[in-house]
């Protein structure tokens, strides 16, 4: 029996809506006004919110795809260190997890999954952690346990203003990565869950061997 949709789906489509209203606004102020003074400040707006509806039409294919078991020839048994090394190249800061590779030492540890699905959310997840700074040190822990890998991000430095432990799986619009990330790894067999206290907010990743 195929599974319901996510809640990330509902979050995609209002998001989706208002970043094509956005476009549709601005381009309708330039239509009647095509010398109106604020033509340049508007522009780059128009483009941002078109590359994101873009990457939003992506996120739904994939969001709407977990409603149906996920193809396992779609899956490999990769090393993690691979993984994280793509993660690192999708950010543009290649070595920036090589201290987390060192964590692991020679221990090849792997998990089963869809490594190019894994490594573009795990970098956009990452990124959202760290608030965009990538000058800090990373984010991420990695462990192993008895039936894979833990995964686990520190969403404590996050600029999401709301209750992230909340809106996480929901998939509010900064935190769609992430919701994306759980949901995808749900589907490989894989658990999520969010911990949090007062001092600290972290999402916890179990990906099966």
């Amino acid at each position: 029996m195929a599974n319901s949709e996510p809640p990330v789906v509902a979050a995609i489509i209002h998001d989706l809506a208002g970043m094509l209203s956005n476009v549709a606004a601005f381009a309708g102020i330039l239509e009647a006004r095509p010398d109106h003074p604020s033509r340049a400040e508007f522009l780059p707006v128009m483009a941002k919110e078109a590359r994101a509806a873009a990457e939003a039409v992506k996120d739904l294919q994939l969001a709407r795809s977990l409603s149906e078991p996920w193809p396992r020839g779609d899956l490999q048994l990769v090393e993690v260190p691979r993984v994280l090394k793509q993660v690192a190249e999708h950010m543009g800061v290649p070595g920036w997890l090589d201290p987390q590779i060192e964590t692991l030492g020679g221990d090849a540890l792997r998990i089963t999954v869809d490594d190019g699905v894994l490594s573009g959310l795990l970098a956009r997840s990452l990124r959202v952690a760290a608030a965009d700074d990538l000058t800090a040190p990373s984010n991420l822990r990695v462990e192993s346990d008895e039936n894979g890998a833990v995964f686990s991000i520190d969403l404590s430095s996050t600029s999401y203003e709301g209750d992230v432990a909340a809106d996480l799986p929901r998939g509010r619009r900064e935190l769609r990565p992430l919701a994306l990330l759980c949901a995808v790894n749900d589907s490989w067999g894989g658990t999520s869950r969010v911990d949090a206290n007062d001092d600290r907010i972290c999402l916890v990743l179990h990906l099966n061997y």
